[in-house]
């Protein structure tokens, strides 16, 4: 069982990593060359920060899991779910592909194709 968490693990981290790398770079080249892109700028932000999260999280779970688990990933029957660190284990592991899936919609959505949104104007009085 376990070797099975190690090889989804290794997988998993070259596919996200080299989609980690790709949205790193996507999102300075956009910031950088084509600010006018940006048609929502909070969204944008936002996918910023959940990339951020998204590289930041995974590696703090698993050193927390490894300092406070004390040899979680070496006995098999703890992976199993019998001693509850099946779940946490989970959450570890799958943290992080959320977070990169969840920035990378909001940057995809904060950079929709259409026209930019108008100057803002104030709404005009009813006597006027």
């Amino acid at each position: 069982m376990p070797s099975e968490y190690l090889f989804l693990q290794q997988l998993l981290g070259s596919v996200i990593g080299f989609g980690q790398a790709t949205l790193m770079a996507s999102l300075f080249l956009v910031l950088v060359f084509r600010p006018e892109r940006i048609r929502h700028r909070g969204l944008f932000s936002l996918a910023c920060w959940l990339f951020a999260l998204s590289v930041l999280i995974p590696p703090v779970i698993n050193l927390l899991l490894g300092a406070l688990g004390g040899g979680l990933l070496a006995n098999p029957r703890n992976l199993s779910g019998t001693g509850g660190y099946g779940l946490v284990l989970a959450v570890a592991m799958g943290c992080g592909p959320i977070l990169f899936g969840l920035s990378l919609l909001m940057a995809l959505l904060a950079l929709r194709p259409g026209p930019p949104p108008g100057p803002f104007q104030p709404p005009k009085h009813p006597l006027d």
